[in-house]
């Protein structure tokens, strides 16, 4: 009450002396209030022998603390077990300071039965697992890590030899060359001899012996001539079979990996940047048919992985730095050959390892060979016209025809890389046809690539394959973005790079977050965050991508719409994949069609002028018919708090976007500056209150599950703002009801506040029906204060506007305030009010209704002789005090203060 009476005094003294009389009638309201409080607080005062028996309970309660306190746990429970004490028994008190003075007692010594600390490992006899170094570690400084190390140096040394002796020396070159050839084929030689020594010795003398031969042959054909191209294409073939012929006959993947590294880099290091790269790609051919050799006979996947960096990292070098487009007739055969032998190579790998039934496909030259030559295709064809689209088709087909004969061959033992075959198969197929508008392309087939190696990975429960397929996704749509600033305007929608391409990125991320959820990614507690990053990624992608499409091609004034009914639209192909794909989380990627059409209902006045305009009235029914069709299905799929939350924000949602269209349509019917529009905004609030209000428990859904969020967590905020609509109103409006005439009490404005307070009456009994929440209910415990407040402010907005429309005094507040009239009949009204609450307080009894209505004639009084005193005159001064003063005799005849509750009792 003090605290009303407070705001009564500032409203009423601000309107009378500004500043100074709302500081004076605010503090004396205020004043009033607590003395009025104190008075309805007599009697109820606890008698003497009450307070003296609660005093000594509290008293003990410390002392019992204080002793816990200084009690051990085993003191603690003996304690709490023990017989009472005499004193405590007679009810006595113990003296504080005689606990403080007690000893504590000594602290109970351990238990002799407490577990030991645990025996290692060693001493139980148990094997103790020794962790492994890694493997480039091992390789430099594990076994004869000097010979490995010098062998690589004197490759070096030995090309850089020949370079030298090429430009300083006049011994005839092929002297030279038939020297270091005899130095390799020794270095072969005393290598087989040492096949057998521990450490690998001689596997590596003979690895630099190939080396070196690969080095010498590829000199003499391409630095000094020497021999013919025939020649040297037979020499090397030898080269290369022989090296794969000595590492399968000693089961050395090291000696392969060391001739294949030194037939890739011999062309390297004895170019001189003015060969043919047809002659350098004749003889990658023939260093790749040699891992194919080894491939067919043994499951090494590093001499695999070694050939495919060597082949593709050198010729994208080469293409990047040399290619042009009149090479293309010599360069692209090569790309082909170079293509299928890796896609052979991986299809002998799974050969071999299937029978192990672990790891059998090998994962990054399966996706890995189609994405990297997809790129290098780009390249060669991006001067052709529908050249990326045909590449993608032949792709398609390949791999499509591949898995076939796959299936057909090896059904049972290569059915996963059947599975992966088809996968990149209708991956190319599908994006044929955007390939041949531009090159965004490439983007798209990152996603795709990455969601089908992310898959593999978690078959084969790698990490490499997973954490690979999890970085192209971003990657993939930083690589989209970057292109679409470059790429030319869509023409034909939906058939276009921009669309298929982010369409894929969406799809990508969309397949990674669906796959994680049943998967693991990467550590245990980081799955989770992943797949819901991922959600949210692909979520945005695809509503992203299907809005930019709308926007390029739509109507101007339809895009809007068209957004919102494509949002909707995705909520229920979500909600539908939640159900079919048993995909919980799908749910909440449905659920983001309520924030989406929240960001748009706030956003769409700056293109409409209310909801309905430009096909809303097509667009914003299907969205919340689609929204609570979303609520409905999914709302066993998330927490209690994120449905709830979601229930009122609809609801808010649709009040809000309801009353602008009220107000618009009421504006648009009778005319601009009158009260139906102002009337209109919360006629939709008030109808949806009204009637959720007078809903039971066994109504259907959503009524049935959630009435209690409804009544008690939607209503409330939706009740708040109506009532601060009237209070509103009440000072904005003048309640001009054209083309009707004014009527206190019976216009738009009034009848509306009256609404009003039957919608709020429904509500208040609707809410004796259920639990209120804490917060509610301490709100509820002011509503009666702040009912009588607002029907005050309502009663004097009454007046102002009455005298207003039939005093003709002008609806503005310095008007007011100088108009006699107005002032001598805030004196009447006031009195009048007073009279009105006394009156019914002496009759009911209620002390504090009666308190407030002498308050307020108080103010009346006082106002008399402060401002009408001064300020009024003639007529209005002699109706202000004969009124007054007839309504306080009237007052003290028929309301005398009620009694106190002593004197009822």
């Amino acid at each position: 009450m003090p605290w009303i009476l407070g705001i009564f005094g500032l409203l009423i003294g601000a309107g009378i002396a500004e500043f100074w009389g709302a500081l004076a009638l605010g503090a004396a309201g205020a004043w009033l209030g607590l003395w009025l409080k104190r008075q309805g607080q007599q009697g109820e005062s606890a008698p003497p022998e009450l307070r003296l028996q609660v005093l000594s309970l509290t008293r003990r309660v410390a002392q019992l603390e204080a002793l816990m306190a200084n009690l051990s746990p085993a003191s603690a429970v003996a304690a709490a077990v023990a017989p009472a004490t005499p004193a405590a028994a007679a009810g006595t008190e113990v003296p504080l300071a005689e606990i403080r003075e007690a000893p504590s007692p000594e602290p109970a010594p351990a238990a002799a039965n407490e577990p030991a600390a645990p025996a290692s490992a060693a001493a139980r006899g148990e094997s103790v697992e020794l962790p492994q170094p890694n493997r480039l570690w091992n390789w430099f400084f594990g076994g004869n890590a000097l010979v490995r190390i010098g062998v690589l140096v004197l490759f070096f040394g030995v090309a850089f030899l020949v370079r030298y002796a090429a430009e300083h020396v006049d011994v005839p070159i092929e002297a030279r060359l038939a020297g270091i050839a005899l130095g390799a084929m020794a270095m072969l030689i005393v290598g087989w001899r040492l096949r057998e020594r521990a450490g690998g010795y001689g596997l590596v003398l003979q690895g630099g012996g190939v080396g070196v031969l690969y080095l010498v042959v590829f000199g003499a054909f391409r630095i000094w001539k020497l021999v013919p191209p025939e020649l040297a294409f037979a020499l090397l073939v030898v080269i290369a079979l022989a090296s794969a012929i000595l590492a399968i006959a000693q089961d050395s993947r090291s000696l392969a990996s060391a001739g294949i590294t030194g037939g890739f880099l011999a062309p390297l290091l004895a170019s001189t940047g003015q060969g043919s790269h047809v002659a350098l790609f004749s003889f990658y051919v023939v260093l790749d048919l040699g891992v194919l050799f080894v491939a067919w006979h043994k499951a090494w996947r590093a001499l695999n992985l070694l050939g495919f960096v060597f082949t593709f990292g050198i010729g994208t070098f080469w293409g990047g730095s040399y290619y042009r487009p009149e090479l293309y007739d010599t360069t692209q055969p090569f790309l082909i050959v170079f293509f299928l032998l890796y896609v052979a190579i991986a299809v002998l790998y799974a050969l071999r390892r299937a029978p192990r039934l672990n790891d059998y496909v090998d994962s990054v030259l399966v996706f890995g060979t189609p994405l990297v030559a997809a790129a290098l295709q780009l390249a060669l064809v991006r001067e052709m016209q529908y050249g990326a689209a045909w590449s993608a088709v032949a792709l398609g087909a390949f791999y499509c025809l591949a898995a076939y004969q796959l299936w057909r061959l090896q059904r049972e033992t290569l059915q996963l890389l059947v599975e992966c075959f088809i996968a990149l198969g209708v991956a190319f197929a599908t994006l044929a046809i955007p390939y041949a508008f531009d090159g965004q392309w490439t983007a798209a087939s990152w996603a795709l690539e990455g969601a089908a190696a992310l898959w593999v990975g978690t078959r084969q429960n790698r990490s490499l394959p997973r954490l690979f397929g999890l970085l192209l996704q971003p990657a993939a749509g930083v690589a989209f973005l970057a292109g679409a600033h470059a790429a030319a305007p869509a023409a034909t929608p939906i058939l276009n790079s921009g669309f298929a391409g982010g369409l894929s990125i969406a799809l990508s991320g969309l397949f990674c977050a669906w796959h994680g959820s049943r998967h693991r990614f990467v550590k245990q507690d980081l799955d989770q965050v992943i797949a819901a990053v991922l959600l949210v990624w692909g979520t945005i992608w695809w509503l992203a991508t299907g809005w930019h499409e709308i926007e390029a091609f739509a109507q101007p004034e339809a895009v809007r719409s068209l957004q919102l009914a494509y949002a909707s639209a995705s909520a229920l192909a979500f909600v539908a994949l939640r159900h079919k794909l048993d995909w919980v989380a799908a749910a909440y990627a449905a659920l983001a069609l309520l924030p989406v059409m929240a960001i748009w209902g706030l956003g769409w006045h700056e293109r409409h002028p209310h909801p309905f305009a430009a096909y809303g009235f097509a667009a914003w029914p299907a969205a919340f018919v689609a929204l609570y069709w979303v609520l409905l299905r999914v709302e066993n799929d998330a927490p209690e708090p994120i449905f709830r939350t979601s229930h009122c924000l609809a609801l808010w949602l649709l009040a809000l976007l309801g009353g602008w269209e009220c107000a618009w349509q009421l504006d648009a019917a009778v005319g601009e500056g009158r009260i139906w529009s102002d009337i209109g905004r919360p006629l939709v609030p008030a109808l949806l209150a009204a009637w959720i209000a007078t809903r039971r428990g066994e109504d259907h859904w959503p009524f049935a599950a959630h009435l209690r969020t409804y009544l008690a967590y939607a209503l409330a905020p939706v009740m708040a703002a109506l009532w601060f609509w009237v209070l509103y109103i009440n000072f904005k409006a003048s309640g001009d009801p054209r083309p009707l005439p004014y009527l206190p009490l019976l216009n738009p404005l009034d009848v509306a506040v009256a609404l009003l307070a039957v919608v709020f009456q429904l509500w208040w009994r609707a809410l004796q029906r259920i639990a209120v929440p804490p917060l509610l209910a301490q709100f509820m415990a002011a509503v009666p204060l702040g009912l009588g407040a607002t029907g005050f402010i309502w009663a004097n907005g009454v007046l102002l506007r009455t005298l207003h429309h039939w005093a003709e005094v002008p609806f503005r507040l310095d008007a007011m305030w100088r108009s006699a009239l107005v002032q001598a009949s805030f004196s009447v009204f006031w009195s009048a009010l007073a009279l009105g609450a006394m009156v019914l307080a002496n009759r009911r009894r209620l002390r504090p209704v009666w308190m407030c209505g002498a308050a307020l004639l108080a103010v009346v009084v006082v106002k008399l002789f402060l401002l009408d005193l001064q300020k009024i005159g003639g007529i209005e001064r002699i109706v202000s005090f004969l009124g007054v003063g007839v309504l306080l005799l009237v007052i003290g005849y028929l309301a005398p203060v009620p009694p106190r509750k002593e004197a009822q009792s």
